[in-house]
């Protein structure tokens, strides 16, 4: 027959280990969902800020034809 302390001892161990496993998964659920965020908003930065680029870029050559096209300078 195990004794009082043995089956406290195997309680706690099995808590311990339930714990264990939860806090691990707990833990690797955030950190997916974190660079799964951060990969996101990278790439939306990227996105808008292409969008900018190509928008002053166009602006530029507009207003160089606008000036070609009233005698320069």
């Amino acid at each position: 027959m195990m004794d009082k302390k043995e089956n406290e001892s195997g309680v706690q161990s099995t808590a311990f280990r339930t714990f264990s496993l939860i806090a691990v998964f707990w833990s690797a659920t955030i950190l997916f969902l974190g660079v799964g965020a951060n990969s996101w908003e990278k790439d939306k930065t990227f996105q808008l800020t292409l969008k900018q680029a190509r928008s002053l870029f166009h602006m530029i050559l507009d207003m160089r034809y606008w000036n070609a096209a009233h005698g320069g300078v």
